[in-house]
Parts: C-alpha cells; structure tokens; sequence
C-alpha cells in the first residue's frame, strides 16, 4: 500500500535510508538520527514522498518529482529505498507495480530515474519493469573518494 509519509514515519524512513544494503546508493551518507531531521525536510519538499508498507509495516518509500509547464507529463523518482530485510521477496517489484499505477493515474507519459552504474541489481530490476537506458553521466556520484558514472534511464508509456 502506498500513502504519504508523515512525520511519525521519520524513525522508520531513518532506518531504511541508514540501511547497509540501501544507504550506498543515496545522496546522504550514513549519519546520526539528529543530523538526518534535514534530510527528512528536504525529502518532505518534494512533490510527493510516500511510503510502501506490507501488512501494515513500512518497508520502502520513495520521492517523486514533478515536471513543470512543458514537462509536466514527466515525474522523476528521486529517492527509492526499500528495506535489506525485505529484499529478494518480490517487494521491490509490488513497491514498483503500485508506484508506477499511482503515477499513470495522474496522466502521465515519462517517468525517469538516475541509478549508479556499478548497482546492478537496481539496473536489472528498473529494466524488468519496463525503463530503459537513455544515457550515461559520467563521474555523477561520489561514493567515498570513488567517482561512478550514473545511468539516465526512463519509462515511457504510448502517447
């Protein structure tokens, strides 16, 4: 199930985001609960930050970005965490399905994401559901002194 994040999912959003399986591939490095409140807001500024749960336990969540004037058929998924615990049991995947309903629902045709190179699994799993590879941005993330080349990649729908 999909719903908006309130401030009462700040511990839980905390622990999938620090998570050693999913904290790698954020914008934030790992970090103490109080020096993560900032991070909460800024996620809370985008367009829609809302939370997956299973059985009514919050497992992933995600931040959602949406274009504007003649882009507005597009919405960018900007952050997607899901919990260690929960990966490889096919949560990613009903996370993804029910996103991508919610998204359609609103009109649009384009929903784009960035993903590091070197995560492969993320890679697979984007194209299982149906995006593709447009581009490459070479040197786009810095992950300890390591610079990695991001992958551009986007669904796009039937016009």
């Amino acid at each position: 199930m999909l719903r908006p994040i309130t401030a009462e999912d700040f511990d839980r959003v905390y622990a999938v985001y620090m998570d050693k399986t999913v904290n790698p591939y954020m914008t934030y490095p790992v970090m103490e609960k109080q020096a993560f409140y900032p991070v909460f807001s800024d996620l809370k500024q985008r367009d829609e930050f809302l939370a997956f749960e299973v059985n009514g336990e919050m497992v992933g969540f995600c931040t959602l970005a949406r274009g504007r004037g003649r882009t507005q058929h597009k919405v960018m998924i900007e952050s997607l965490g899901i919990t260690g615990a929960q990966q490889g049991k096919g949560v990613g995947t009903l996370f993804m399905k029910g996103l991508l309903k919610h998204i359609a629902r609103q009109g649009v045709k384009r929903v784009e994401l960035i993903v590091e190179s070197d995560n492969e699994k993320a890679i697979n799993f984007y194209q299982k559901m149906g995006f593709a590879i447009e581009g490459r941005l070479r040197s786009y993330f810095k992950r300890k002194a390591q610079y990695i080349d991001d992958l551009y990649m986007a669904l796009v729908w039937d016009r």
